[in-house]
């Protein structure tokens, strides 16, 4: 990577981090309970809008020494570039896919009584974390990744994340998302499975597909396949 490409970088990652923390700020303590609807965990954006923070601090933090002493630190960038592949990327593809696409449909189905949620916020959290991948992808070594890898980290990310929405329904009779109310259990169950079997492969292969696109306009091969 050269200066000027990591000193881009790192620009957009510190740029990217106000945009976080300051998100991150307004839900917490903006926003009362019944404006958020649920706290965070229980919502599929905040976990990825979790991991974009925390992989943007590490990701940053390791662009400077980069920059500085010209030498990988802590976490390698052919690390980065896998965990973006293989987790954060298809996980972002699914949250901006998914809200959109049910958004249109019926914005009621995720939106309960009395939640209030700026346009900005919403914009934050649903459409501008598609940067963070393709900035990395421009940027990072282009290594190649096996989609296995990717699918069977997605997958085990859906079925806890379902596991845990299935609790809170039998446990505390809350529901985070109005689409969920008034379904029999088969009908969760048929829901879930869609969700794990179905949404996440199909963003899996979006995600490649973002991946190999950025390679391609930038007219450079991808190095040797590492798993």
């Amino acid at each position: 990577m050269s200066m000027l490409v990591g000193f881009a970088r790192v620009c957009v990652l510190l740029a990217l981090l106000v945009m976080y923390l300051r998100s991150w700020f307004f839900f917490h303590y903006k926003l009362t309970l019944r404006e958020k609807g649920a706290e965070w965990y229980y919502f599929a954006t905040m976990w990825n809008f979790y991991l974009h923070t925390v992989y943007t601090v590490v990701a940053l933090f390791t662009g400077v020494i980069d920059l500085v002493a010209r030498r990988d630190l802590i976490v390698s960038k052919s690390s980065l570039e896998k965990v973006m592949t293989n987790l954060i990327s298809p996980l972002t593809l699914f949250v901006l896919i998914s809200f959109w696409v049910i958004a249109a449909i019926d914005p009621k189905l995720l939106r309960r009584e009395g939640q209030v949620i700026p346009t900005w916020f919403n914009m934050n959290v649903h459409t501008y974390i598609v940067f963070l991948p393709v900035v990395e992808f421009s940027t990072l070594p282009k290594v190649a990744s096996s989609f296995g890898n990717a699918l069977m980290c997605c997958t085990a990310v859906g079925v806890c994340y379902s596991a845990l929405i299935e609790y809170t329904l039998m446990t505390y009779d809350f529901a985070p998302y109005p689409m969920l109310v008034g379904l029999s259990l088969a009908q969760k169950v048929a829901l879930y499975s869609l969700f794990v079997l179905l949404v996440m492969p199909f963003c899996c292969a979006i995600s490649f597909s973002l991946k190999c696109t950025v390679h391609a306009m930038q007219g450079r091969k991808i190095a040797k396949k590492t798993d």
